[in-house]
């Protein structure tokens, strides 16, 4: 199933995929097979409703950081790419190796036309999506979580954003969520203390 890839769920998405029974297709055994048309019928909405305006008033916490949008670097590709661990492949079927077989000045010329053009091509806006049961042997589709896997080229173009965005921009110390760390769990850890020594 071919869907138009959500930024915001990249980041989940290729951390679900590379879970071992996500590669190995041993989820599909988990639970009996639902016909894909109740899936489509059960999910069609929210993949075709179009996202909220983010519309935030908001005041400036700095200078404009004009190095986000900087041409990508040499280093800062060879480094990507030997970040990246493989994962569950997107509709364009490369894996990682295909990925690395792509002449690095190819690539930082893609990725520095989209930086400058602030457009990323349709193809690389779209993402393979697979249903993973979340309760073994239920065929309910509210059950099965979509996870959705974009192109091993706009994971690489992402990593080197996020990278960037850790190092630049000025995050609250609270903001676990989307960033390298222990993510939500060392907040979600904080607020349970928090509460049973309220209660203590």
């Amino acid at each position: 199933m071919l869907v138009e890839h959500h930024p915001r769920r990249t980041l989940e998405s290729i951390k679900c995929a590379r879970k071992p029974r996500v590669l190995s297709g041993e989820w599909a055994s988990d639970s009996p097979q639902i016909p894909i048309a109740d899936l489509t019928n059960f999910w069609r909405e929210m993949f075709t409703t179009p996202s909220a305006e983010d519309t935030p008033s908001s005041t400036s916490a700095g200078p404009t950081q004009w190095s986000l949008v900087a041409p990508v670097t040499s280093d800062e590709l060879l480094a990507t790419l030997k970040g990246m661990k493989d994962g569950a492949p997107g509709p364009d079927a490369r894996k990682l190796c295909d990925l690395k077989a792509i002449p690095q000045t190819e690539l930082l010329c893609h990725f520095n036309l989209w930086l400058l053009a602030g457009y990323q091509p349709a193809a690389l806006r779209q993402g393979e999506t697979v249903f993973i049961p979340k309760v073994e042997g239920t065929r309910d589709p509210a059950q099965q979580g979509p996870i959705t896997m974009s192109d091993m080229v706009a994971r690489c173009f992402h990593r080197i954003l996020a990278k960037r965005m850790e190092n630049f921009l000025p995050f609250n110390i609270r903001q676990k969520a989307f960033r390298a760390g222990y993510g939500t769990a060392e907040s979600v850890c904080f607020l349970q203390q928090l509460i049973q020594k309220h209660k203590d």
